[in-house]
């Protein structure tokens, strides 16, 4: 069976180690590494290379290909490889199979990323944090190659009202729930943990308006919120991890119903 190596540089105008360094936090990777290698042994089918961008390192789109081919020298591609390349570039970098050629392997697709990028973003973002959580990413990766193998979808500028940011929201109101995630699995906490339930009540509000959603499908997400809420008073981990995951898949769900699904 080919492996398959996902190849994700991150966005490569961030500050490194800032609040908008994807290695960082997104990934939760160190923010001195210059890239790293997840999967590679426990499914050595599906590979996921992240690359570290940030500002500075990158003085033009044709730097970023030796950093990709020093981040995968320990993988010995073979020509039965697949690879796919994300990248989120600055604003006028555009990279394509002609940069990477000397990689080898079978290049599947090279596309941007970035927070304008509809389903596409929310999808490498369900994946991180699989990835974060120590799961199985197995199906995370998989909508993740699937999207970007198939979608022609291009970054759109969302200031030109082309865009319904929908997709973007659900990421950012699920992300915040991602330290909490990690803080409860903690023995030996300074202070109790705590939520801004209020905004988070209107916020899962707008996201449902937005997706004009059936009453059924309102009741079953709120439900799921307030089961996050008291998990997190009584700081119950269990309790938290299950509707955390409900309320993500169920959120996933809607998305699909108004937006092209993952294939």
């Amino acid at each position: 069976m080919a492996r398959r190596i996902l190849i994700i540089v991150t966005r490569m105008y961030a500050t490194q180690g800032g609040p908008d360094d994807e290695f960082v936090v997104m990934w939760k990777q160190d923010s001195n590494s210059p890239h790293a290698i997840i999967g590679v042994h426990r499914d050595t089918y599906r590979i996921i290379v992240l690359v570290h961008g940030y500002q500075g390192r990158f003085r033009g789109p044709n730097d970023v290909p030796g950093a990709v081919q020093e981040a995968i020298n320990s993988l010995a591609i073979t020509d039965s490889d697949e690879i796919g390349i994300l990248y989120h570039p600055p604003a006028g970098w555009t990279l394509g199979r002609n940069h990477f050629s000397s990689l080898g392997g079978n290049i599947q697709f090279v596309k941007k990323y970035g927070a304008q990028s509809r389903t596409g973003y929310v999808a490498i973002g369900s994946l991180a944090q699989q990835v974060v959580e120590r799961r199985n990413f197995t199906g995370a990766f998989d909508r993740v190659w699937s999207f970007f193998m198939n979608s022609k979808e291009k970054l759109i500028d969302t200031d030109a009202g082309r865009l319904h940011p929908v997709s973007y929201r659900v990421y950012e109101f699920l992300l915040r729930f991602l330290p909490l995630h990690l803080e409860l699995q903690l023995k030996n906490r300074s202070q109790p943990l705590a939520i801004d339930e209020g905004p988070c009540r209107r916020d899962l509000a707008g996201i449902l308006e937005s997706l004009r959603v059936s009453r059924r499908d309102q009741r079953r997400a709120e439900r799921e919120l307030e089961k996050i809420i008291n998990s997190i008073r009584n700081e119950k981990f269990e309790d938290f991890d299950n509707a955390y995951r409900a309320l993500r898949d169920h959120l996933f769900s809607l998305l699909e119903k108004v937006e092209a699904p993952f294939p």
